[in-house]
């Protein structure tokens, strides 16, 4: 966001607190517990809730007494979607390598010190993964986050490791000079590998997308159950997903 000397608007600030209270964690919620998550007085939070409905933002569901995100808000990233030049120059190549491995196919742009899925390409068949286009997840989760860590300015990459790193499962790197070694191995390799950290079943591999500029910006990979993945087609795949960010990244102006 830029730097300017201009005061919000307040009430477009709590009508977006009201967005952000939903997640996928809270779906659906009562006015009560919009108020708790957002603390607004019942009758501002009415107000707002209202207005949003009638903009197609919000839905009520009179049955259940809770409210749902709009099918507007899908309408929104669809336009964005198709605003992203990243998006619209990656989506062949990223087709083409959903077609080339059978799995599904992610990418993840980097936003501030988080990430934001924008592309998925699910198998048909198999594992179905939670991870979804418009989803945003710390850099600390999963394959994309290594990925779009291991490229970070040093002093971002410490910033963000002073914190105490999450544990999905019991094969998850907690330890931070282990964490570490593996980010610098990303660096030397332009690839990741990571097998039932995330979630216990599913490997992911991933790599980088760099700009004109040679900053990271993105991510992809490919999402797999761990079982299907042979050391042949481990290696195979790896290749694969490094080639397809590779050439994305050369779409985008990169050169090494």
């Amino acid at each position: 966001m830029r730097d300017l000397n201009i005061n919000t608007i307040r009430s477009i600030d709590k009508a977006f607190d009201i967005l952000n209270s939903f997640t996928p964690d809270t779906p659906a919620q009562t006015i009560d517990e919009i108020m708790k998550h957002t603390k607004l007085p019942k009758s501002t939070a009415y107000r707002l809730l209202y207005t949003l409905e009638g903009n197609g933002v919000i839905r009520y569901d009179p049955q259940t007494l809770k409210y749902k995100p709009g099918f507007k808000l899908f309408e929104y990233s669809q336009v964005l979607a198709s605003s992203l030049d990243i998006v619209k120059e990656s989506e062949q190549i990223l087709t083409e390598l959903q077609n080339q491995t059978g799995k599904t196919v992610l990418m993840s742009l980097l936003e501030g010190d988080t990430m934001v899925y924008v592309f998925k390409r699910e198998s048909q068949v198999g594992l179905k993964y939670a991870s979804s286009a418009g989803e945003r997840r710390p850099l600390t989760y999963g394959i994309f986050g290594r990925v779009l860590l291991a490229f970070l300015p040093d002093d971002r990459l410490k910033a963000i490791l002073s914190k105490p790193l999450p544990k999905s499962t019991t094969y998850t790197p907690i330890d931070k000079t282990v964490l570490i070694e593996k980010l610098m191995n990303i660096r030397h390799e332009f690839v990741a590998v990571e097998i039932d950290e995330t979630n216990i079943g599913v490997t992911g591999i991933g790599a980088p997308i760099f700009n004109i500029e040679g900053s990271i910006i993105a991510a992809i990979g490919v999402l797999g159950p761990t079982a299907h993945f042979s050391d042949n087609e481990l290696n195979e795949t790896k290749q694969l997903v490094k080639d397809s960010a590779q050439r994305i990244s050369q779409k985008l102006g990169y050169s090494p």
